[in-house]
């Protein structure tokens, strides 16, 4: 494995061709759900959908494929088990929390991967794609969140802006976890899949 000054670099590298984009896709998603989450169950139901396509979006831009802006809906072409992965994840993670504030950000860091699964294998149960991401996680949970930590500077600096830098620096943190996943396979010796096969 990296470390994390290494996939810091290479998500900064892998955006930078593409920030504007990234952005934008960004910002459209947290306004869709912002206005989703005004409704009951709003939030619950496209949450999934937008994380899988937010999810696709940033594969994109770290295989320096451009992807479009429509990128950000397609996970809404496997609409179901996107929405069961983001309800149940949401839900398991919340009844850890209720025990202490550790075990669920532990439940939190073990499901990180789950988008990506879902999005490499579209009509896996969404019980196992969590399993699944929990198994490739083990052991690596720390690593991860100290990859996260090390931007802590710039998420202070991003509330400090009415959350505006945050538009930036979210995305490469998504891109950052990206390049850890595909560590993770390439430890595991497990293939990935093409841009072009999941577009």
């Amino acid at each position: 494995m990296k470390t994390a000054k290494e996939y810091r670099q290479a998500a900064e590298e892998k955006m930078s061709a593409y920030s504007t984009y990234t952005v934008l896709a960004y910002f459209l998603m947290m306004v869709i759900l912002g206005a989703a989450t005004s409704t009951v169950f709003g939030g619950f139901l496209i949450e999934g959908p937008l994380m899988l396509g937010f999810t696709i979006f940033i594969i994109g831009v770290a295989r320096r494929e451009k992807p479009s802006i429509e990128t950000l809906f397609k996970g809404f072409e496997n609409f179901v088990n996107a929405m069961l992965v983001g309800i149940i994840q949401m839900v398991l993670i919340f009844l850890w929390s209720l025990l202490f504030l550790i075990p669920g950000i532990i439940k939190a860091y073990a499901y990180q991967m789950s988008y990506f699964i879902l999005n490499e294998e579209p009509t896996i149960d969404p019980m196992a794609a969590l399993k699944k991401s929990e198994q490739m996680m083990e052991g690596h949970k720390w690593e991860l969140f100290c990859l996260h930590l090390s931007y802590i500077g710039w998420i202070l600096l991003g509330i400090l802006t009415a959350g505006i830098l945050l538009f930036w620096v979210v995305p490469k943190i998504n891109l950052a976890t990206y390049e850890f996943y595909l560590d993770l396979k390439q430890n595991r010796n497990v293939e990935t899949v093409p841009f072009k096969e999941i577009r």
